[in-house]
């Protein structure tokens, strides 16, 4: 096989593991009623269906991508989507909720085993001029498999059933694995020297799952105490690792690139508003708009159709124009989506939810390329794994911190009541609440990428 085949065989399968994460949770918000008459009977523990996923996907994506860069980035992608698929065919075996909340988490393993690695690879098989448009490709993956997951899952599940969608996925991610043992094992399987720091791992993913898990019960004491104890665990973390007690991150190294440190910090903010706004406006169309799943699926679509026609075209643009000046741009458009959505109710007209969609969709199509390519330009090639994997984990982190916050005002407005007509209003509040608060949140992204902007200006 020639280096050009190759290397682009290899941006189809990386494309096929990018798609499928997406794809799987935007199907599955489609089907969370369904799922919730059948397993479930609140809206706590229905929540917990998709932060188990970012939970574990956030605190082990960092050792995850430490072990790539010193074992090989080949490797743990195999083994990253054979998790994955044994996963999502077994939790569609599920007769409980708490085993399918399991099975969730062990999907979010294999996930962040491709996701650590699959941009590396990009990024080291595609010439200086190619990567932008690359890295675009493959967010334009991440797209295709939000704006499709709607839409086929809420056919799978009104005419088949939600255990369709994970036998879909595992079908898929079968496709990935036979495809990828026909690739060469090229130049991407570049190593780092060193060995894996396991105390520095375990520091670094029990004081994150101490905090994440702790502020999404922050009602309670215990909720707090966990909380102040993650904060001073994360402190502790990297001052140990400035110090050079501990290796997991390289700070050192990579604290020194300002585009490192504000285009993580975007990421993390702006994924907090994407997720809230995917998981909320199905239970807003479903219950207080009495809509069935296919056509809320249909609605759902045109956020992520919009960033996939916009992806590749910002993707090009980095190459040739800062990424942060686009990504800025791009923030500022989806922050003004999330205020106006912070003002919907029972008698919003649904051609203004999807006016409010297509902006959000245009607005994050043109950050995530740009910024990606921005963050992974500034690093040297032996630290791609560990840089692909703080990438991700700020995605990561700012989707489970995103479900956190929901479970917060649940249990605040909802407490572990059903979803049923007499709790519509409080739901609404709920819902209207929390848009608020991303909306503020989101500023933040905006001001550090307004910071990065004025730097380099």
């Amino acid at each position: 096989m020639t280096d050009y085949l190759n290397k682009h065989l290899i941006l189809i399968i990386t494309s096929i593991s990018s798609f499928l994460t997406p794809f799987t949770g935007s199907a599955l918000n489609i089907a969370l009623p369904s799922i919730s008459n059948e397993l479930a009977n609140n809206a706590i523990l229905l929540s917990w269906l998709p932060l188990s996923f970012y939970l574990v996907t956030a605190v082990s994506t960092i050792p995850l991508g430490r072990i790539a860069d010193i074992y090989g980035i080949r490797k743990i992608f195999t083994y990253g989507v054979i998790i994955f698929t044994l996963s999502s065919f077994l939790a569609g075996l599920c007769m409980s909720m708490e085993i399918l909340i399991v099975f969730r988490a062990l999907q979010g393993m294999g996930s962040a085993m491709m996701l650590v690695t699959g941009l590396a690879m990009l990024v080291v098989i595609f010439k200086t001029g190619e990567k932008g448009k690359a890295i675009g490709i493959n967010s334009a993956a991440v797209f295709m498999g939000m704006s499709s997951g709607p839409l086929i899952g809420g056919f799978l599940t009104q005419f088949i059933g939600w255990r369709s969608i994970f036998f879909t996925t595992a079908i898929l991610g079968l496709i990935a694995i036979l495809f990828f043992q026909k690739t060469g094992d090229n130049k991407f399987n570049v190593k780092s020297a060193g060995k894996f720091d396991i105390k520095g791992s375990l520091v670094f993913s029990l004081t994150l799952l101490i905090l994440l898990i702790g502020f999404s019960n922050i009602y309670t004491d215990p909720g707090k105490i966990m909380v102040l104890t993650g904060l001073i665990g994360i402190l502790s973390y990297v001052f140990l690792e400035l110090e050079g007690k501990i290796n997991v991150l390289n700070l050192n190294i990579l604290l020194k690139s300002k585009n490192f440190i504000m285009g993580n910090i975007a990421i993390f903010i702006s994924v907090i508003g994407s997720v809230a706004v995917a998981f909320l406006l199905n239970l807003y169309l479903q219950y207080i708009k009495g809509l069935d799943p296919g056509s809320v699926g249909i609605i759902l679509t045109i956020q992520p159709l919009c960033m996939i026609l916009i992806s590749p075209l910002a993707g090009e643009l980095s190459d040739r124009f800062k990424g942060e000046i686009i990504g800025l741009i791009g923030l500022t458009i989806s922050n003004i989506s999330l205020f106006s959505l912070a003002f919907i109710n029972s008698y919003t007209n649904l051609n203004l939810i999807l006016f409010y969609l297509a902006l959000l969709g245009i607005g994050l199509g043109l950050f995530s390329a740009p910024n990606t390519h921005a963050i992974l330009g500034n690093v040297k090639p032996k630290f791609y794994g560990v840089t692909s994997a703080m990438v991700s984990t700020m995605r990561m982190t700012g989707q489970t911190f995103s479900m956190s916050l929901i479970i917060l005002i649940f249990s605040k407005y909802l407490g572990y009541g059903q979803i049923i007509p007499e709790n519509y209003p409080s739901l609404l509040s709920s819902i209207q609440i929390i848009f608020f608060i991303i909306a503020i949140i989101s500023l933040g992204a905006v001001f550090a990428l307004g910071i990065l902007c004025w730097k380099y200006s």
